[in-house]
C-alpha cells in the first residue's frame, strides 16, 4: 500500500465523519442551550435549543443514522412542548386542605 492510497483512505473517512459529527454538535449545542434555558428561567434560549435539535434531527435524516434520527426527534418533540408550556403555563388548582 503506497502512502497515497493511505491518505485517500484518510480523507474518505474524514469525509463521512463530519455530518455526523455535525448532528452530534447541534445536539450538545441544543441540549446545553436547554439545561440553561430550563434551569435559568430564559425561554428563548429554550426556544432556540428546539431549532438545534431541529437541526441536528435534519443533518441525521440526511445522514441516514436512525440512533440521532429518534434521539433528535424526541428532544425536538420534547423541547418544543416545554417551550409551549413555559408559554402557556396551566394552573393546576388542587385543594391543599379537604372541605366537608
Amino acid at each position: 500500500m503506497s502512502i497515497r492510497q493511505t491518505t485517500g483512505d484518510v480523507k474518505k473517512i474524514e469525509g463521512r465523519l463530519r455530518f455526523p459529527d455535525l448532528a452530534s454538535f447541534l445536539f450538545v449545542l441544543g441540549f446545553v442551550m436547554a439545561l440553561i434555558g430550563i434551569f435559568g428561567g430564559v425561554l428563548a434560549l429554550h426556544a432556540l435549543s428546539a431549532f438545534a435539535f431541529l437541526s441536528s434531527l435534519i443533518v441525521s435524516i440526511l445522514r441516514k443514522d436512525l440512533h440521532m434520527i429518534c434521539l433528535a426527534f424526541s428532544f425536538t418533540i420534547a423541547t418544543a412542548l416545554g417551550v409551549y408550556q413555559g408559554m402557556n403555563p396551566v394552573e393546576f388548582k388542587i385543594p391543599l386542605v379537604a372541605h366537608p
